[in-house]
């Protein structure tokens, strides 16, 4: 990073300075001149084989945030000169460009729509353009050929009605043709629920946390698994893509038709960058002084807001946008499929390599470790989306602001000095270019006959395949069909097979013969959409018999990603025999998470018969877990027969236990229980020798435990606590502590301070934490620890946080009665204010890393990425690492503050939110353990502002050994 020499007081100024009143002066703030058009390019290092070419640029455009192309090259622009404040002066507007040399360089400039409210999003269909202007999605179209639009529709309305302010950073974006031949927009993040007005009966479109599509030819509104907040792309095989601010590549492992009613899966955004969500960048620009200053402001507490980085201005991902994934035929062959990414705060674009089947990982290029694929040293350069281009490269807008920033982020003594329109008047174009690529020729695809858009399915380029597609899906001339149907057949190109089946798919077409012959293809890209086209063509309804035959072989098939979409197909379709697919794709990927979690949802209500066909003597083997949570799922379908035969292999299994738990679980799940679905009584012998074990306390196995814990009645919990009171060792007091929690009786609290004494310190912890999370025992946990039953010493850091911290009046005023005020921060900084000074050892400092740190922090590969990865933080310094661990709660990453999901059984279990939707919400706790919960189990959610790190972590260690931690977490890996 090159740093302005006239910036470096900045960098020096004190905190606490700082902290006295945020007063800062018009010299604090320099301000960087912008830079001509004609010089920009020369600000830009990109990498070795390419260069960067400016296509548009000021006055002909200016703020451009989105971009397409329509099918004879022309180019829609959405200039969204409104933010970020002025949204009520409707400055936004659509540019309409033009080459009039037909070179691909714009020189031409008409304004085809204006006086928009904050428009981020634009695709072309039938001659015009959709359009967001939130709160409406509009279509424009010219039909007098003069370059203005005459036609104005409202096609819907009510994007980020469900929010009390519209977040400027959350608007929806990023339209863009699919793979399904529909229109595909990413939500961004404001809650919203949006009317048609296309299609007035239809019931509004409640969207949280998900996207949206449309077919154009209807206007029906669908809902799509999405989340992310600027930016959504798609692979050629169809794979979904996104990001937001500090994520910046996640993958979407499901689409919308796998949520099933009353099914809870686990959410289907997975970060698969291997440096992390927020991953290091490497900008060529030197920090902004405004940002410098107010990232000190936060460092100090003189301003609220998130510290990141470990209180580094940049660095890293915070402004994460436009992911797309590169689908031209201009780069390099081994491009292909990489995945681009811009940071507008870093002046960068930053790209990733894809590599696997199912979950794919995402990592820089090896000659990229330490560089961005394109960088600008110019502070005002603000890349914001990218397009697939004509002519086969990768555009992308620069919106060029000297400030881009959210308004709501900036301390108001700062935002006073800046100027947040300054660039609103400029703006570029650009695109990157292979070294040596010949120029091409603007398209002209609107008046070719349908039959020569046929060929183009075919073409290698992205942009003329899906051109082509949404022009038949336009056009829908059916007397092309044979021509689809024969290159899906016989195409050589692979891409061009797989594009025809999805314009057939939208004809309707697609016969059975052909779909069956697809399923057969030997590329597996091609397979996957052929399962695709039969899910659409078949869902509910009776799978033909050469489908079926074609699907059971794919069972087998060598493709991880063919059997994975198998497995999800199959939770759509009637195919027969579906428990013998199912039982064959568990045979070989059972063991997987995700292909378990396709395969429990496709088993629906035929778990019971895969149950069955798992376990029966002669089964092939099946992974025991995947059979476990068949069982689980048994439970909460509640049908007596199928419950039944689990419980009967349970009673011929080693270890019943491992039966039972997850069907008593399921049927908990489903409003009943092992003991209420027992109706035969066939687990009374074993509920009666594990109370024999119990009682007699003798030849006492865990599962004894587990046994009364999931089937025995309201009479097991004394017998629990009677045996517990025996002193037991850790390995059964802790399945004893487990049993308690399962049964939840009225009597925990006495149970456990008549207990406390015995019970092993090294179960105290797993004890404390069950008392404390059920709101009705903590008053016994308090007279349990006046009357010195319980010493102070037993609680954690974490329990007394949340005692002190209850949101209960009474509770939380004694917790402060019995323990005083958490421990001053300021002492506990001066505390270890030595370790600063001492030497230390990073050996030692990594046992106390994985001792302490690994439930929730991810540093070099290494540990649960629960809260922030700490190779960012690394950076910063000891001494601002040492703070961080020393007051948790003082800066807390984006994305990373706790909330509490209490359930309506009185559970209260904290974490950071992984995802939330309209059915689940799913925690991320210590440990890496990721739980959902079903909205229908939620009592309420509580947000702190807490971190999820209690302040305290710190106690028993020495300042040499904070030292020692300092100096592992300061080592390069």
């Amino acid at each position: 990073m090159r740093l302005n020499p006239h910036w470096l007081p900045l960098l020096l100024l004190p905190c606490a300075l700082l902290a006295a009143d945020l007063a800062i002066k018009p010299s604090d703030l320099p301000r960087v001149p912008a830079t001509a058009p004609d010089k920009a390019a020369a600000t830009f290092t990109v990498r070795p084989g390419f260069h960067i070419e400016l296509m548009a640029s000021e006055p002909t455009i200016v703020s451009p945030v989105a971009m397409a192309f329509d099918e004879n090259g022309k180019l829609y622009v959405v200039e969204m000169i409104d933010y970020s404040q002025r949204r009520d002066e409707k400055l936004s507007r659509i540019k309409l460009l033009e080459s009039t040399k037909g070179d691909g360089h714009y020189d031409k400039a008409t304004i085809f729509a204006d006086n928009l409210p904050w428009a981020t999003g634009i695709t072309c269909w039938d001659g015009g353009v959709f359009v967001l202007a939130s709160p409406d999605l509009l279509y424009f179209k010219d039909t007098k050929g003069d370059g203005h639009a005459d036609v104005h529709a409202l096609v819907a309305s009510g994007f980020g009605n469900l929010v009390e302010k519209l977040n400027v950073q959350a608007l929806p974006n990023y339209l863009q043709w699919g793979p399904d031949q529909r229109i595909h927009g990413a939500l961004g993040g404001n809650g919203s629920r949006i009317t048609s007005f296309a299609h007035r009966e239809d019931p509004p479109l409640e969207l949280r946390g998900r996207d949206y599509s449309f077919d154009p030819r209807d206007l029906h509104l669908r809902a799509e698994i999405g989340g992310g907040q600027w930016g959504m792309s798609f692979d050629n095989a169809g794979r979904k893509f996104i990001c937001n601010n500090s994520r910046h590549i996640v993958q979407l492992l499901y689409g919308i038709n796998a949520l099933k009613p009353g099914v809870s899966l686990p959410p289907p955004a997975v970060d698969i960058g291997v440096d992390g969500p927020q991953a290091e960048v490497f900008r060529t620009s030197p920090d902004e002084p405004w940002r410098v200053i107010r990232t000190a402001w936060r460092v100090s507490g003189a301003s609220p807001g998130m510290v990141e980085g470990g209180g580094r201005a940049s660095g890293y991902f915070t402004g994460a946008a436009g992911i797309t994934i590169y689908r031209g035929d201009a780069f390099p062959a081994e491009d292909l499929g990489d995945a681009f990414i811009a940071d507008c705060g870093s002046n960068l674009i930053h790209r990733k390599k894809l590599h696997g089947e199912v979950l794919l990982t995402a990592e820089r290029a090896a000659d990229e470790a330490r560089r961005e694929f394109a960088a600008s040293r110019d502070n005002w350069c603000r890349p914001v989306f990218f397009a697939n281009a004509p002519d086969g490269c990768l555009w992308f807008c620069d919106m060029y602001r000297e400030v881009i920033e959210h308004p709501w982020s900036l301390p108001e003594p700062l935002k006073s000095h800046l100027d947040l329109n300054s660039g609103n008047d400029r703006g570029r174009i650009w695109r990157l270019v292979p070294d040596g690529a010949n120029p091409r020729p603007l398209p002209k695809l609107g008046d070719l006959p349908s039959k020569e858009l046929v060929a183009l399915l075919a073409h290698p380029n992205g942009w003329h395949r899906d051109t082509a597609a949404r022009l038949l899906h336009q056009r829908q001339d059916h007397s092309v069909t044979p021509a689809l149907a024969d290159l899906a057949e016989r195409s050589t190109s692979a891409l061009g097979r797989l594009t025809a089946l999805r314009v057939l798919s939208g004809y309707g077409e697609l016969n059975d013969a052909l779909l069956a012959k697809a399923l057969t293809d030997k590329d597996p890209q091609v397979r996957v959409q052929a399962i695709h086209s039969t899910t659409a063509r078949y869902t509910g309804g009776a799978v033909p018999t050469a489908i079926d035959t074609a699907l059971h072989a794919l069972a087998k098939d060598d493709s991880g990603f063919v059997r994975y979409e198998l497995a999800w197909a199959l939770g759509a379709l009637q195919a027969k025999e579906k428990p013998e697919i199912i039982l064959q794709l568990a045979q070989r990927d059972a063991t997987d998470s995700w292909a378990r979690t396709a395969l429990l949802t496709a088993a629906g209500d035929q778990a019971g018969a895969l149950f069955q066909a798992c376990v029966r003597p002669d089964a092939a083997k099946v992974d025991p877990s995947f059979s476990r949570e068949l069982a689980r799922a048994i439970g909460m379908h509640h049908q007596p027969a199928e419950v039944d035969a689990v419980i009967t292999h349970a009673l011929t299994a080693t270890e019943p236990a491992d039966w039972l738990t997850p069907l008593a679980e399921g049927l908990t799940r489903g409003g009943s229980s092992l003991a209420k679905a027992d109706t035969s009584r066939k687990l009374q012998p074993l509920i009666a020798t594990a109370t024999d074990h119990l009682r007699r306390n003798a030849d006492i196995h865990p599962n004894d435990f587990t046994i009364l814990g999931v089937a025995g009645s309201a009479d097991a919990a004394t017998v629990i606590a009677s045996s517990l009171g025996n002193r037991l060792p850790i390995s059964l007091a802790t399945p004893a502590l487990e049993a308690l929690a399962r049964l939840n009786p009225s009597t925990l609290g006495k149970i456990l301070t008549e207990t406390w004494p015995a019970i092993p310190p090294d179960a105290r912890p797993t004890a404390l934490r069950l008392w404390r999370t059920r709101p009705q025992q903590i008053p016994a946990l308090l007279d349990a620890a006046a009357a010195g039953t319980v010493k102070v010493a037993d609680f954690s850091a974490e329990d007394l946080a949340s005692l002190r911290e209850s949101k209960v009046n009474e509770i939380r005023a004694r917790a402060l009665s019995l323990f005083g005020p958490a421990p001053s921060r300021t002492e506990a900084l001066a505390t270890y204010r030595p370790a600063l000074d001492l030497k230390g050892d990073a050996a030692k400092g990594h046992a106390t890393f994985q001792a302490r740190c690994t439930l929730c922090h991810r540093f070099h590969g290494e540990g649960n990425g629960v809260g922030p990865e700490l190779d960012a933080s690394a950076a910063a310094g000891r001494e601002k690492l040492m703070g961080n661990i020393l007051e948790p709660s003082r800066e807390i990453t984006a994305g990373f503050s706790m909330a509490i999901v209490e359930t309506k059984s009185g559970e209260r279990v904290a974490g950071i939110v992984a995802a939330e939707t309209d059915g689940t919400v799913a925690l991320r706790m210590p440990g890496g353990l990721l739980r959902t919960f079903p909205r229908i189990d939620v009592a309420q959610i509580e947000r702190s502002s807490r971190s999820l790190m209690p302040d305290g972590i710190e106690g028993g260690l020495t300042p040499q050994d904070m030292a020692d931690l300092l100096e592992f977490l300061s080592t390069a890996k």
